[in-house]
């Protein structure tokens, strides 16, 4: 088969799935790119957790992580948790939970 890459969806979202013979895997391209889905196709296994529910629930830059989709598997550069930069140029300037990249559109 090789590698397939196509547009597609998750949930009420746009999507780019990227799959061969043995797993798909499905990003969110207006979402930082994170991996919403990652599953074995033999037996449908999801790797990856899922939130309940047919509509995405889209986190804000600098929202709250936890009232979002908390689901699949996000890029947290350059911090996992909220905190300041303690060096010049940007010493005091907040990074938001689970960094800047998670939850750019």
């Amino acid at each position: 088969m090789g590698v397939r890459i196509y547009e597609d969806k998750y949930k009420d979202l746009s999507a780019v799935s990227i799959e061969n013979e043995i797993l798909t895997a499905t990003f969110l391209p207006k979402f930082g790119g994170k991996m919403a889905s990652f599953r074995y196709k033999k037996t449908g296994r999801e790797f990856l957790v899922q939130a309940e529910g047919e509509k995405y629930k889209k986190l804000e830059f600098a929202g709250d992580y936890v009232a979002s989709e908390c689901s699949g598997f996000d890029d947290m550069f350059p911090t996992i948790d909220e905190r300041a930069y303690d060096k010049f140029p940007w010493q005091g300037m907040i990074m938001p939970d689970h960094g800047e990249v998670c939850g750019l559109k």
